[in-house]
């Protein structure tokens, strides 16, 4: 079942997201009724309605001179969100000219939460390199269930090759373009730590979600020398 913290996570707040949920199961409304269903307060039910017809996601009509609103169809958000992105792919060389050059020695940035895991790890997907690493099994499916089988779809989609050793056994490689070798429990470490490209990632996961992202080139090909060595010695 769709809940708001989906919602949210592509963009609607709290309000927005109760009320369109509420208009969805309603089919039409009027602000009273949308106040009584979703328990928001009238005041703040006008200005997130303002923003959802804008983003073409509601609807309204006047029947018997009273005000109704209604969702539009559920394909609506998709399209929204494709009209979002074609406005950022646009604004993208624009932005890169307004942004300082930054020095490309050693850059490190730390994300924080699911959106920052999220954020580290579509990068992946979007440089499309060989991804090596030690690895702590199905940690992505268990704290990002939904965005693991998106990962994975795409993994598969754009033949991204991982190499992972892990130091316990594991259920069979979620995709043929995984490959997977062991090492003995006292090589166990309690991170993820992937290199790809001149990228290093270390994913913290509990007690919270923290990605530490290192952009280094002589780092990255110490840890793909060292990786290479280990991986000779690892089983199958």
């Amino acid at each position: 079942m769709v809940d708001i913290e989906k919602l949210r996570g592509i963009g609607l707040s709290d309000s927005e997201a109760k009320i369109y949920l509420t208009l969805l199961k309603l089919g039409e409304a009027t602000v009273a009724e949308i106040s009584k269903n979703s328990g928001l307060h009238r005041t703040n039910i006008y200005d997130s309605l303002e923003k959802l017809k804008a983003m073409g996601i509601v609807a309204f009509l006047l029947k018997e001179n009273k005000q109704f609103f209604r969702a539009t169809d559920p394909e609506s958000l998709l399209n929204y969100l494709k009209e979002q992105e074609e406005v950022v792919t646009k604004m993208i060389p624009e932005l890169k000219e307004i942004r300082p050059k930054i020095p490309e020695n050693v850059t490190v940035e730390v994300f924080k939460g699911k959106q920052g895991m999220k954020s580290v790890l579509k990068d992946i997907l979007v440089k499309k390199e060989e991804v090596l690493g030690y690895s702590i099994s199905g940690q992505l499916r268990k704290f990002l269930p939904e965005f693991a089988e998106y990962y994975l779809r795409e993994q598969t989609k754009h033949q991204i090759k991982h190499r992972v050793i892990f130091t316990e056994k594991t259920i069979p490689p979620p995709s043929k373009f995984y490959q997977i070798k062991y090492l003995p429990k006292e090589f166990k470490s309690v991170t993820i730590n992937l290199c790809y490209n001149d990228i290093l990632l270390n994913l913290i996961w509990e007690p919270e979600m923290i990605a530490i992202r290192i952009k280094s080139k002589q780092l990255a090909d110490s840890f793909k020398k060292h990786f290479e060595l280990l991986w000779k010695t690892a089983k199958q």
